[in-house]
């Protein structure tokens, strides 16, 4: 509204159509600069959730790996049986635990075997 009101100052004729046009034409590029800023902040947040949850499936499958790898088992006879404990209600995390302590005794019973 500055330039509008120095025009009248120094005696122009100004046509209020005009300023109105150039005033909708800011707003809606004001407007539509937060759509598009909330259209990649939604995007960016996006993206962070698919990362998650594929480092969350990378990690799950790297335990499931290594776990079958410290027992001598095939990961996928592994992943059977720990879908078979989950369905039993047994967490992955308890499932594997009780895996690794029964070879643990194993290895022990084994030991103990040797020494009679």
């Amino acid at each position: 509204m500055k330039i509008r009101d120095f025009l009248i100052g120094v005696g122009a004729q100004v046509d209020r159509s005009s300023f109105n046009q150039a005033e909708n034409a800011t707003k809606n590029l004001k407007n539509g600069l937060y759509a598009i800023t909330g259209a990649l902040g939604a995007l960016a947040g996006a993206g962070y959730i698919v990362k998650r949850f594929v480092d969350d499936v990378a990690k799950v499958g790297d335990e499931t790996n290594k776990t079958a790898r410290n027992l001598g088992a095939n990961a996928e006879a592994f992943q059977e049986w720990r879908y078979v404990a989950g369905l039993a209600g047994v967490q992955a995390g308890d499932f594997n635990n009780a895996i690794n302590f029964y070879k643990e005794v194993s290895q022990r019973l084994a030991k103990a075997r040797e020494q009679l």
